[in-house]
């Protein structure tokens, strides 16, 4: 399901605007059959303020912070001509064994010595073991005291202002709750914050009206693989880094089929390395964020080539950078 070189994204993308108003009727026909959810590709568009004639690379994290994998997409995006987009998604519950979201609190620094060679070092930001913050939204564990008066989704998002400035990072939250509010046919049961844990619930008993509910994975997954089917939007994404079974990876490929079985395309997504190490946020860009666009312009005019390895070639190159 991966697009896998550059000169395959564009040959799709091309096609992809072409017939982008087909795409969208019949995307907004299958929504509303099988979600009772009008004006769907409408809705998208005003969410994240999508423009006509552009495409977005997305990147999809928990939290947006600015992790070499999260520079390097931005770079990228810049340097072939995208816009960028960084959706978060902070009411999502922490697990454990989820190296993504086990990164948020157990943070990796990368940083480079007097020698000149690259180091990472961790650094535990929350109090509290992972144990007792299983099966809490990320959005209400706080950090430790020692750092600060913030949520770790605050902690990140001053280290992204650092890196990017003011910049808008939708959470797509509220727009799962916005589906199941418009949905005709809506989930039979929903996971709703009690004031510190997360319990699944039936809908009957939840008030719809307020903003501590999300629905299950399985019921949104088609929805947000659906953003990407038109052009407007491009994925960026590897479900390796779902190390907590192959529930992502299964939930991506069958919702991927359902919707090209539905409107004869595929989900445009691009395969995007995986190391650990793309998790750390890079100490000397955080200090000097003007290098990023000095990377953007070095990696420019890129028109073939696999994705993949030019996305492992800017990494490598913000490992590697000294200001």
């Amino acid at each position: 399901m991966y697009i896998a070189t550059i000169e395959n994204l564009n040959r799709v993308l091309t096609e992809r605007r072409i017939r982008q108003p087909k795409i969208r009727t019949a995307l907004d026909a299958w929504v509303e059959d099988e979600f009772g959810i009008p004006n769907f590709t409408a809705m998208r568009d005003d969410f994240f303020g999508i423009a006509g004639g552009s495409t977005a690379f997305t990147l999809c994290r928990q939290i947006a912070s600015p992790t070499v994998e999260h520079i390097s997409a931005a770079i990228l995006a810049r340097a072939l001509g995208f816009s960028f987009l960084s959706p978060s998604f902070v009411e999502d519950i922490f697990c454990s064994n989820n190296t993504e979201k086990r990164s948020y609190v157990h943070v990796t620094w990368s940083d480079y010595g007097r020698k000149g060679n690259t180091f990472f070092r961790g650094e535990r930001i929350v109090g509290e073991s992972f144990e007792a913050l299983s099966n809490v939204p990320l959005n209400v564990i706080r950090v430790a005291p020692r750092i600060g008066n913030e949520t770790v989704p605050e902690f990140h998002a001053r280290l992204r202002k650092k890196a990017f400035g003011e910049s808008v990072v939708p959470d797509v939250s509220e727009f799962h709750r916005m589906c199941v509010r418009q949905a005709t046919k809506k989930p039979r049961t929903l996971f709703v914050f009690n004031g510190r844990k997360t319990e699944r619930k039936a809908i009957s008993d939840v008030d719809l009206s307020q903003s501590n509910f999300r629905p299950s994975a399985e019921w949104y997954y088609p929805l947000f693989q659906a953003w990407f089917l038109d052009g407007s939007m491009a994925l960026l994404e590897n479900y390796d880094y779902a190390k907590d079974g192959k529930g992502a990876e299964m939930l991506f490929e069958h919702s991927g089929r359902t919707l090209q079985d539905a409107t004869g395309q595929l989900p445009v997504v691009l395969r995007i390395p995986t190391e650990d190490s793309l998790l750390s946020i890079p100490r000397r860009i955080i200090r000097f964020p003007e290098a990023i666009l000095c990377f953007a312009e070095r990696f420019s005019g890129r028109k073939e080539g696999d994705f993949s390895s030019l996305f492992a070639e800017v990494a490598d190159a913000i490992f590697g950078w000294r200001e």
